[in-house]
């Protein structure tokens, strides 16, 4: 949509864009280890030990998506000086980047969540969350970079903004498809580190050090594969 109104519009955000890519790409890694354990757990019937491996791997996952929330916000020119030296290209990406910045937050969280909801039977609903979160941000995309139906016309700051309410609208779903009985949710006793003498839940050593081989073996796959891409070019 970027490329009706300029070029450099569309290059400043998609330049920006590697940077969620680069968040993709982590968040990829531990919703796979969550997903290997969960499914196990899921299987057995053990509610509570899926609960506690869940609310593990949002809190690692959370972490990490504050350190690209807060690069975002503060440092968005370094960022974009790591794909472009254009000055015109930096100022769009740095508008893109400081919109979008707290996104990285609600789609670390979403993740999460959908991930959880594929492998606790409810992966139809996760499915719908998931594409009626994207043609939410289409149309706001649409509404906003446009300035339609009487909304200011904000362009890149547009395309940005859509993508935060679309994550925002993703999380509040998640967060309400998870109440009720039977569910697997995020309970506050889960997210200690540690309860009493013991780890929190009675959460095993062996099973946390799984989810992060599991997260950091694709993250070193995928990084080998950029490697060689960029290598080719």
């Amino acid at each position: 949509m970027l490329g009706v109104i300029s070029q450099d519009s569309l290059s400043a955000v998609s330049l920006a864009g590697q940077v969620t890519f680069i968040h993709s790409l982590l968040l990829e890694a531990m919703t796979i280890g969550l997903s290997l354990i969960a499914a196990q757990y899921w299987g057995k019937g053990d509610i509570p030990a899926v609960e506690r491996i869940f609310a593990f791997v949002t809190k690692v996952t959370i972490v990490i998506s504050l350190i690209f929330t807060l690069s975002a916000l503060l440092l968005p020119g370094m960022l974009m000086r790591i794909f472009t030296n254009d000055p015109v290209l930096i100022r769009g990406g740095s508008l893109y980047l400081r919109v979008i910045a707290v996104s990285y937050l609600l789609t670390g969280i979403s993740q999460m969540y959908l991930c959880i909801l594929k492998n606790s039977g409810r992966a139809a609903k996760s499915s719908m969350i998931s594409a009626t979160s994207v043609v939410i941000n289409i149309f706001i995309n649409a509404v906003l970079i446009y300035g339609l139906f009487g909304m200011p016309r904000m362009e890149i700051a547009g395309a940005a903004l859509a993508t935060v309410t679309a994550r925002i609208i993703e999380v509040m779903w998640c967060v309400l498809e998870t109440r009720g009985k039977d569910r697997v949710k995020l309970r506050r006793k889960k997210w200690r580190w540690y309860h009493g003498r013991k780890r929190t839940g009675g959460w095993k050593t062996g099973e946390s050090q799984r989810v992060r081989q599991k997260a950091l073996s694709f993250v070193y796959f995928q990084r080998n594969r950029i490697r060689t891409d960029i290598s080719g070019i």
